[in-house]
């Protein structure tokens, strides 16, 4: 081994020697071969991780003796020709040790409830009736939790625990029990983000915001999907509330779709059936709930119509039953004409996981633990079939009504939420009159309700009553993630311009509460674009070169082009968006008095939104150019530029 060392070193000096040997004949091949190297140098300065990676494999490709040189060289010096002959064993058993340690979790909870968690191994059926009919069956696993259980249940299932911080090859080298196999967390239920104290706390958010009382509703019982080693895809979640006598009384159904959206529905039986005369009764008492469908569950039906769902108590009688799992739900068209049937029913007992043995857990894992991962990609292969086999149209997601809770913000969305925020935030600091305005973000995780104030606003005392009767209000809610990314066609517009027509009967990406206030509170007339470019003036070169392009290739004549999938006629919708841009750009300025546009509040701000805003400006105004109008295949050209100067710089060195 000691004298293995020197001559390591003395083999790697060598081939060093002869891979820079083709670059130092002389001292002017040098000078000739650095060019070649350039190209290699700012690939590995400027690259990303999956360029780097991409530059290793083309080298290895191009050149592989020298590689295979240095794996020689140092194959002796890898550590796992040392590794004792016992430590793959001893891992193994560390980790059959950990699986027995967690599945002998003794269960532990916060508060006394009526029941305890529970699977509910289940099924479930689609049946379409038209336009084309269709079917098909698949195994589902529900999870039932009492809302405000906090814990976990014999290592299987936990509710709103933490997972724990500890990177995963120290937990993997210790007897620490692992995380639970299924999990639920109230983050992920009734709303983006987190509220101190779970989802019971979330429940009783939601429904003082339907305008009910949480107390009327005194137990809870939360029936999902629960998340299997971190995921899960979850159609829908039911809410079973109870009375204080545990009788049901009314069910909370929320919907997800796949684009990320989700809706709550509050649901109580149709007039004339007796909950209560049932609390005693079998869990075959069944109830009947109907409302309209305003969320775009699938591609293959608009959001028109409504459903109807048939369920019974599964807890009945005094929530201390069991099941079993028997819903049906129908989906009506506009005409009342059964469009498609789901039905849910239990497919066995239900299984309490504080109950079972070792052997019975590792039974029930080795039976569901599939079960969750391939709900989507089933849902993907049906889709498949009805494109294919049925020939039924496919249309994009609408954006979503009022009530729905959108989908996530982009990390570049987010970006400029913040942008608009602080340019929104400068114009109502701005305004003479006393004003507050009430803004609500989408798709932000644990994105509030703000509230703005005018300065006179601010001077007014709000704890007396009657003295803020003449403080006028406005209410900005962001409907969709979408709104920010359309703010890419509005660098040169007013406020007023940018909320009238991204709201209303045009975009629908906003709610606004007065529009009228709006274009009486803010000088509606946009600036000149010789403003907006002055304000650009101390920019670094290169930023000022893209607000250049940026203005070359904005026509201030055409308004930004509506969205397609909006409710409405696009041809209605067109020719109201050619009026607010008349109105804003010909007629307004004429009278003088404009706000700042948001490029010119673009120009002041941090240099990260800056930048952010100009890259993907840029790309929506060269997308019909060169991408076919769509500007995610702008993202595909750029990664593939980049992949063939990779290619180059590699090539330039072999």
């Amino acid at each position: 081994m000691e004298d293995f060392l020197p001559q390591t070193a003395s083999s790697f000096l060598q081939l060093t020697q002869q891979v820079m040997q083709r670059h130092s004949h002389n001292s002017m091949a040098m000078s000739s071969n650095s060019l070649d190297i350039l190209p290699i140098c700012v690939v590995v300065a400027f690259g990303t991780r999956y360029e780097l990676l991409l530059t290793a494999l083309l080298a290895l490709s191009f050149s592989p003796t020298p590689v295979e040189q240095l794996i020689g060289t140092y194959a002796p010096l890898i550590p796992i020709t040392y590794i004792p002959k016992g430590i793959v064993p001893a891992i193994g058993l560390l980790q059959a040790a950990r699986y027995i340690i967690t599945l002998s979790t003794s269960t532990t909870s916060s508060g006394d409830f009526p029941t305890s968690p529970t699977f509910f191994p289940c099924k479930i059926s689609h049946r379409r009736y038209f336009p084309k009919k269709h079917n098909f069956v698949y195994s589902y696993l529900l999870c039932g939790i009492p809302v405000g259980w906090k814990g976990t249940a014999g290592g299987m299932l936990s509710v709103d625990v933490a997972p724990s911080q500890t990177p995963w090859y120290l937990r993997w080298l210790s007897l620490t029990p692992s995380n639970s196999w299924f999990s639920v967390h109230g983050d992920h239920y009734l709303g983006r983000g987190r509220l101190e104290g779970g989802l019971e706390s979330k429940l009783r958010a939601f429904l003082k915001e339907e305008s009910l009382d949480p107390d009327h509703y005194a137990h809870a019982y939360l029936m999902t999907a629960a998340k299997f080693c971190g995921y899960s895809s979850n159609p829908v979640s039911f809410y079973y509330l109870y009375s204080k006598t545990k009788a049901l009384k009314a069910i909370i159904a929320e919907v997800n779709n796949t684009f990320d959206e989700s809706r709550m529905y509050f649901l109580e039986p149709e007039k004339g059936q007796d909950m209560e005369a049932g609390k005693d009764a079998a869990a075959g008492s069944r109830f009947t709930y109907k409302w309209n469908k305003d969320l775009f569950v699938s591609p293959f039906n608009d959001r028109s119509g409504g459903y109807s769902l048939v369920a019974g108590d599964m807890l009945a009688p005094n929530m201390s039953g069991q099941g079993p799992v028997n819903m049906n739900l129908t989906l009506t068209s506009s005409e009342g004409k059964p469009k498609l049937t789901a039905r849910m029913w239990s497919v066995g007992p239900a299984i309490d996981p504080a109950t079972m043995s070792l052997w019975q857990k590792t039974g029930f894992l080795f039976s569901w633990w599939w079960v969750g991962l391939v709900t989507m990609p089933r849902t993907i292969v049906q889709a498949v079939v009805l494109i294919r086999r049925h020939n039924l149209p496919f249309s994009g997601p609408p954006e979503p009504k009022k009530e729905t809770v959108p989908r996530h913000a982009a990390a570049y969305e987010a970006v400029l939420e913040d942008l608009f925020y602080g340019y929104l935030r400068l114009l109502v600091s701005q305004v003479t009159t006393p004003i507050r305005v009430s803004y609500t973000p989408a798709g932000i995780t644990n994105g509030k309700e703000t509230m703005l104030y005018s300065p006179s606003a601010l001077e007014i005392p709000w704890g007396k009553p009657g003295e803020k009767e003449d403080v006028k209000e406005l209410s900005i809610k962001i409907i969709s993630p979408t709104f920010y990314s359309r703010l890419l066609h509005y660098g040169f517009c007013s406020l007023p311009h940018i909320l009238l027509s991204e709201s209303g009967s045009l975009n629908q990406t906003l709610s606004l509460s007065d529009s009228a206030l709006v274009s009486s509170l803010f000088a509606s007339s946009c600036p000149p674009r010789g403003t907006a470019l002055e304000a650009t003036s101390g920019l670094p070169w290169y930023e000022r070169l893209a607000v250049s392009l940026l203005d070359l290739l904005t026509d201030m004549e055409t308004p930004a082009a509506v969205l397609p999938t909006c409710d409405g006629d696009p041809e209605q919708q067109m020719a109201a968006a050619k009026k607010i841009q008349k109105c804003h750009h010909n007629e307004s300025a004429s009278k003088g008095g404009s706000t700042p546009s948001l490029l010119a509040h673009m120009a002041a701000a941090h240099p990260a939104p800056r930048r952010c805003f100009l890259f993907h400006g840029f790309k929506l105004h060269v997308a019909p150019h060169i991408a076919f109008n769509d500007p995610r295949l702008v993202d595909w050209e750029i990664c593939l530029v980049r992949c063939v100067g990779v290619w180059f710089a590699v090539k330039l060195m072999f």
